[in-house]
């Protein structure tokens, strides 16, 4: 179950949607990893399989190779060129270079090329590497469980992406520092703070350091100090505002234990430095390290020579009022012994006290609102500009009564008390309405004039006002309004007040804009950060925002931006192939606290002064190397991004244009000890073919172990005028072992019944097999060398591969020698190793067989061999006859079926001869997967009989493969991902672009509009035509594109009606409830079953990989296809009483379904040519 959930994990490693990445953080938690390492587990194991494990599993299993926990059935047995081997043995011939791998085996019936089994133990070694490593001995219950479950659900339903970053295979030969335990760090309130990294050894000679960048952000008046340090030595600031960092031990000792320690003072828990901040929320603060000499950086998920210190500071965001209603108060004044002159009137608050201020917290978030809307607007006003108040309205009724018997009070209306003692301020009044009327204001503008109000009347108010009589008050508007008291100082007297409807609000009908766009001059290369500072005109909601930089939308996660401010601050990354400015092209999903949406109008889009980038760096190109030694030769791999960008440099690094090979912009330097001159090897460019090459270096096995550091190097500067920079995450190291001289040479013996007869009668011939020795047992250094055969008459072998053939033209006792040659031409060394006699005997009966199997593989447009044996020679010593081999395009079962037609070619060979070779250019026709493509009838006439009607005859089949197909894979423009980052599409495709082969590309699409178009048989045909009259019946009018299929009771596409109608499917047909995806792997497995060849089918279900059957890359005819998709059969029957039509479905439907952990999810794939 955890292989399968491994392999369904490394299969959507190649489809090409998006998976949040929350969905690996919760899996992670399970297995003890970050999504990064997860990422990079499948990232590594997918370099391998190229996806195609599932396929693999399937086949394994199909073969019987393995048990029922998935695991290698090591004592299965194989039959190979006439022997019965286990797959124990099996696999110990695979790792023979030697070995070769076009021969076919037999497993089970099912002929299998040598390469692709070879492939598929190396899969499924590979997986059971990782289940060991990071399954086994888990258990998933409880929230594990449910997360696990969550997330292949979501692989079903959403599939996954591919994420393109820095090596995440650890380099070898230089320290790796882990900074994973610093790279993200919340700031709390200690002032002071210390993270160090992981300990690294920094070596003589080799001095160890970096760059560092500090970018404070929106905290710089948070952080007052940092420091970052290599035991006593700090970094030193250098003219551009940068730290260099170089700590050197000198030429006589190492030291380890060294870590990268990593000060930050700040202010702490006082809030002083927020008061003029106006930015809430995550805000950040950033310490980048870069250009790492002698170290690589390792973030918790990858390598690199570059990484980044996030220093956190949350801001809580504040409650954003706007609007308020209060609740009705009601306040009595009596004159009694106190005499009540002045009334106060609650108005948005009843009360104030010192401990609790005003009580009701609604009125204090809406001046606090005000405090910091006006706040935020002054702090970004250009210099000279008039200070901006915050408007605001109120509106109320207000009830007035006194015993006094006054008909009416007439003088000012209710305001806001002008005065230094209360606790708020007092208005600055643009209108005020009293009864629906306007009033005269004071030339002060704190109340209005002239009003009357009658005895036991109820008025009504609203008005205006902003808050710039505002002076050091507490709240930036009145909670009470202030009248004068009608009974004045008479006693026992009594007024009364009853508000009711009270509201207030803030007025803004401006939308806000964008004043500027900023960031720190200085040259920023790929992989670091630009900190960006867009300035508004009012403070905003940020946390639906989307930025559009260099052409490129960013959500605000991806830019680390703050919630809310007057400013927002992106954090931009510099791509990998980016422009040389910054221009931050414009902004959506930002909007006031009133709604109003950004107005970017009047914005001028223009690169920000002071900044430029430095991108298309050659040190960043390259995305993989590997380094191998074996029998004398250093060889060496590696892949590079092939974005068009990059190709244009690679283009013209190289001159004189038009020769070959061409040089890239690229060398591997290598080293077996610092203090030797290096030895440079040039990479180039196949630029057909869009493939690094780097020629194999031959070194010579000494008298003791060396080990060879290989440093990718990456040239900076021009082919004239190099500037070579080491590419250290790439780091590789191999090791050559002391010499061991060849001292015995051992064949291997073969099963212990074997009698070491080989029959001319019989199809089986023997492949040797030789082990080289040292002196002490242990393996040779050098295990090449020539089989030779002690008579050649009798039998031969052949000199590389071991197998033997024979003559037909002698028997008797014959041996046969390999002698290993120490790796040299000087016969002199030689050691041989003899094998016991094998007696070739002429068999009981007359007899002419095909050796070894009758399938013969080879490609197209390339020779093949036919051989045979025959005993008519001994028989009939003294008849002479020839033989006869006839060539016939097709597939035949037996010499009946050929009778009546014609041969492509005609051979003759001699009574003495065993094998004829067919040219080049007649074996035109491709296989359609293992189905041979020509059948070879070898004949000779009987030697007992008269004449040449009677003959005996044998059938050998040719299987044509298809050249090796073209991978391409085309990386996104940067490889430089935050933990916020969501998946990355990468495009690829796998083509073969033979003239006459079957020709495929499989090409995803970087949108989710991608699909693919197959082929439909005439019942599906008949389906959607009965469907599609249906509904036109049903709804009186043609379907709208392909909303006929499935549809909701209205006649629309609706997905969810797709899942209730398959569930009545599935009742209908007493299947258990599984997915609807599930019906692909029904298909698969019935296709099959039917004759189907894998490629063609693996072309249907959009799968990239079909190396089971051919190893490499094709893709299936139309022919193909066709014969595929008619190959399934109806579930019920078609007519247009579609009352009684179901879905079409796989014969046997109502076997059991592969279960959940067994399904895949891929993306539809364009397939080239379909229609």
């Amino acid at each position: 179950m955890k292989k399968r959930i491994l392999s369904i994990l490394l299969l959507c490693c190649m489809v090409l949607t998006m998976l949040p990445t929350a969905a690996f953080a919760a899996v992670s938690d399970s297995l003890g990893n970050t999504p990064k390492e997860n990422q990079a587990i499948l990232e590594q194991l997918s370099a391998l399989t190229g996806g195609s494990s599932d396929q693999v599993l399937s086949m394994l299993n199909a073969l019987g190779l393995l048990d029922e926990d998935g695991n290698f059935k090591v004592d299965q047995t194989i039959t190979l060129d006439g022997q019965v081997l286990t797959l124990a043995a099996v696999m110990e011939l695979l790792e023979n270079p030697a070995t070769d791998l076009t021969r076919i085996a037999d497993v089970d019936g099912t002929p299998v090329a040598l390469g692709d089994l070879k492939t598929m133990i190396q899969i499924e070694q590979e997986l059971q590497r990782i289940k060991d490593t990071y399954f086994s001995g888990r258990e998933f219950t409880g929230e594990a469980l449910e997360n696990l479950n969550s997330l292949m659900e979501q692989l079903e339903l959403q599939g996954i992406s591919l994420r393109y970053s820095a090596s995440a295979t650890k380099p070898e030969g230089v320290e790796t520092v882990d900074m994973s335990g610093m790279m993200s760090q919340t700031l709390g309130n200690l002032a002071n703070n210390t993270w160090n990294s992981g300990p690294f050894t920094v070596y003589r000679g080799k001095p160890a350091g970096f760059s560092y960048r500090i970018q404070k952000g929106q905290l710089s008046d948070y952080i007052t100090n940092v420091e970052v340090s290599i035991g006593a030595v700090s970094g030193v600031e250098q003219s551009d505002g940068s730290y260099k960092l170089t700590y050197d031990v000198g030429s006589t000792f190492s030291l380890g234990g060294c870590k990268i320690t990593v000060k930050v003072q700040t202010k702490g828990g006082n809030p002083a430095w927020l008061e003029n901040s106006y930015s809430y929320g995550d805000l950040l603060g950033m310490i980048e390290f870069y250009d790492a000499e002698n170290l690589v950086f390792y973030d918790g998920a990858s390598y690199a020579d570059h990484c980044q210190l996030k220093l956190i500071k949350t801001v809580g965001v504040p409650t954003i009022q706007t609007s308020m209603t209060a609740p009705p108060y009601a306040k009595r004044y009596e004159n009694t012994d106190v005499i009540y002159q002045d009334m106060f009137i609650p108005l948005l608050a009843d009360k104030y006290t010192v401990a609790n201020g005003a009580e009701n917290p609604d009125f204090v978030a809406l001046s606090d609102t005000i405090r910091i809307l006006e706040g935020a607007r002054n702090s970004v006003l250009p210099s000279g500009s008039s200070p901006f108040y915050q408007p605001y309205q109120i509106d109320a009724s207000i009830k007035f009564d006194w015993s006094k018997s006054v008909d009416a009070y007439t003088g000012p209306a209710p305001y806001g008390y002008n005065s230094t003692t209360q606790h708020y301020a007092p208005f600055y009044l643009t209108e005020y309405k009293f009864n629906g009327t306007s009033l005269n204001l004071s030339r002060d503008r704190t109340k209005a004039l002239d009003c009357t109000i009658n005895k036991g009347s109820t008025v009504s108010i609203s008005l205006q006002s902003t808050t710039q009589n505002r002076g050091a008050q507490q709240y930036y508007l009145p909670f009470e309004l202030y009248l004068k008291n009608v009974n004045g100082d008479t006693q026992y007297s009594s007024a009364t007040v009853n508000t009711s409807n009270v509201t207030a609000s803030l007025v803004d009908t401006d939308a806000p804009t964008i004043q500027s766009v900023t960031a720190p001059a200085g040259t920023y290369a790929s992989g670091q950060h630009v900190p960006i500072t867009v300035t508004f005109s009012e403070f905003v909601d940020l946390s639906n925002a989307s930025v559009t930089i260099n052409g490129k939308e960013y959500s605000a996660a991806e830019l680390s931006m703050n919630n809310y401010g007057v400013t927002a601050m992106l954090w931009y990354p510099v791509q990998d192939t980016d422009a040389t400015t910054v221009t931050v092209n414009g902004m959506t999903g930002v909007k006031d606290v009133f709604d109003h949406t950004l107005d970017t109008t009047h914005y001028l889009s223009e690169p920000i002064t002071g900044v430029a980038l430095e991108s298309v760096l050659m040190r960043n190109a390259p995305t993989a190397l590997t380094a191998d030694y074996d029998n004398g030769n250093a060889s060496f791999t590696m892949n590079a991004n092939m974005a068009q960008a990059y190709k244009a440099v690679y283009s013209d690094y190289h001159t004189p244009e038009g020769t070959e090979p061409k040089e890239a912009p690229f060398r591997l330097e290598l080293r077996d000890n610092s203090t030797d001159e290096a030895i440079h090897l040039q990479v180039y460019l196949d630029t057909e073919k869009e493939a690094f090459t780097i020629s194999d270096y031959a070194i010579a096995p000494a008298a003791y172990t060396r080990t060879y550091t290989v440093t990718l190097q990456a040239n900076e500067g021009t082919k004239d005028s190099p500037n070579w920079v080491n590419v250290l995450p790439l780091t590789r190291q191999f090791t050559v072992a002391k010499k061991v001289s060849a001292h015995t040479v051992t064949i291997v013996p073969e099963a212990n019944d074997a009698d070491y007869t080989i029959s001319l009668a019989e199809a089986a011939r023997p492949t040797l097999q030789a082990e080289v020795l040292g002196e002490n047992g242990e393996q040779a250094t050098y295990t090449t060398g020539k089989w030779s055969s002690s008579d050649t008459l009798i039998a031969t072998i052949n000199e590389d591969t071991g197998v033997v053939a024979t003559t037909g033209t002698k028997v008797g006792t014959v041996t046969f020698t390999f002698t290993a040659d120490n790796g040299t031409e000087d016969t002199a060394d030689d050691v041989t190793g003899k094998s016991k006699p094998y007696n070739v005997t002429a068999g009981d009966s007359l007899a002419l067989v095909i050796p070894g199997g009758a399938s013969i593989v080879t490609r197209v447009n390339q020779p093949a061999t036919v051989l045979w044996s025959s005993n008519a020679a001994l028989m009939a010593p003294n008849k002479e006859f020839n033989y006869r081999i006839d060539l016939y395009e097709g597939n035949y079962e037996n010499e009946a079926a050929l009778s009546g037609l014609k041969p492509v070619a005609t051979y003759t060979a001699g009574k003495d001869e065993n094998s004829v070779r067919i040219e080049e250019n007649v074996l035109s026709k491709l296989s359609n997967g293992n189905t041979p493509a020509y059948t070879v009838l070898v004949s000779m006439p009987h030697p007992n009989a008269g004449g040449e009607d009677v003959r005996l005859s044998v059938l050998a089949w040719i299987i044509v493969q298809a050249p090796p197909a073209t991978a391409k894979l085309t990386p996104p423009q940067s490889i430089y991902l935050k933990d916020t980052d969501g998946a990355v599409n990468i495009d690829w495709s796998v083509e073969n672009t033979t003239e006459g082969a079957p020709k495929l590309v499989f090409s995803t699409a970087k949108t989710e509009a991608s699909e693919r178009s197959l082929y439909l048989p005439e019942v599906l045909q008949g389906l959607l035509t009965v469907q599609w009259e249906r509904f036109r019946s049903l709804f009186g009018r043609a379907p709208n594109g392909e909303n006929f299929i499935i549809y909701s009771a209205v006649g629309v596409l609706d997905p969810d009606h797709l899942s209730a109608y398959w569930r009545d499917v599935l009742d209908g047909l007493h299947l258990p409830h599984v997915r609807f995806h599930d019906i692909r792997h029904t298909f698969a497995t019935r296709a099959i079953e039917q004759g189907v060849d894998v490629a063609t089918v693996a072309g249907l279900l959009g799968h990239a990989d079909v190396t089971t059957t051919t190893h490499y890359y094709v893709h299936p005819r139309e022919a193909s296809m066709h014969r595929a998709m008619a190959a399934i059969e109806p579930v019920g029957k078609i007519g247009h009483a579609w009352q009684n039509t179901r879905l079409f479905a796989p014969a046997h439907a109502e076997e059991k379904i592969p279960k959940a952990a067994q399904r895949i999810h891929r993306r539809r794939k364009h397939i080239a040519g379909c229609v």
